[in-house]
């Protein structure tokens, strides 16, 4: 009996010690578990700040990783959503995260998509969400998603300038020129007069004998901010107040 009891004393001894490690064990998987990964987006920029129609744009997600410890595994790097409007990617740059290039508490890391946009419109989202597969795991998910909202514009914008007619007092059947200042108020210079040849004129009873348009080449490029001058010669079929409309 004495045997007895003392196995039974080892067995109850045996098994508080290994429940006493099991709970440890359990409550401190959870607790590793729960501040393992925890992600925040911080940010959506371009660049440039206002992207051009059909011109390369990076778009920079930056993520800060707001957990208690440091994250050496990339497996979780190509996890992402997005939802970008008409944009059309070429490339995505993605973190390098490594025991090299280690993440530590609240340390950003960015993703860089690039591409173009191939249509203006009036709202235009950019929606990135990381994480989305919990390929890392993560407790907490509702800052995992950020949406913003950029204006696309045109690369080109001609403004009519001026219109000008070289003479004082015009009379019907004189030869006169008018001029038409076009001023380049776009994005970029441009190099061919593509855009200047696509025009539309009315002059009021104005006979049109000639049109000279500027040479615009990659060396004789129209550049942002400057003024060109088209030469429009001819001559007026009747006196009188004219309108003169230049589209």
């Amino acid at each position: 009996m004495v045997k007895l009891k003392q196995m039974n004393k080892i067995i109850k001894i045996i098994f508080t010690t290994s429940f006493l490690l099991t709970s440890i064990f359990f409550i401190g998987f959870f607790a590793l578990a729960e501040n393992e990964y925890d992600f925040k987006i911080i940010s959506i920029t371009t660049s440039p700040a206002e992207p051009i129609l059909n011109q390369l744009c990076d778009i920079t997600v930056t993520i800060k990783s707001v957990n208690p410890g440091t994250i050496t595994d990339n497996s979780g790097v190509d996890d992402y959503w997005y939802n970008f409007n008409n944009f059309e990617i070429s490339e995505v740059t993605l973190p390098e995260i490594s025991a090299q290039n280690p993440i530590e508490q609240d340390e950003a890391f960015t993703y860089v998509l690039t591409g173009i946009f191939n249509k203006i419109q009036d709202r235009t989202v950019l929606d990135f969400y990381v994480n989305k597969n919990q390929t890392w795991p993560e407790t907490r998910l509702t800052n995992n998603d950020l949406r913003i909202t950029v204006e696309v514009i045109s690369a080109y914008d001609l403004e009519v300038a001026s219109i000008e007619i070289l003479s004082t007092n015009p009379a019907p059947g004189q030869d006169i020129k008018i001029n038409v200042g076009i001023k380049n108020n776009g994005k970029v210079d441009l190099i061919t007069g593509r855009g200047l040849s696509s025009y539309l004129i009315n002059f009021d009873n104005f006979d049109l004998k000639k049109a000279t348009i500027p040479e615009i080449t990659l060396d004789y490029s129209f550049d942002v901010g400057s003024t060109t001058i088209l030469f429009f010669e001819g001559e007026f079929s009747s006196i009188g107040e004219k309108n003169l409309n230049y589209y």
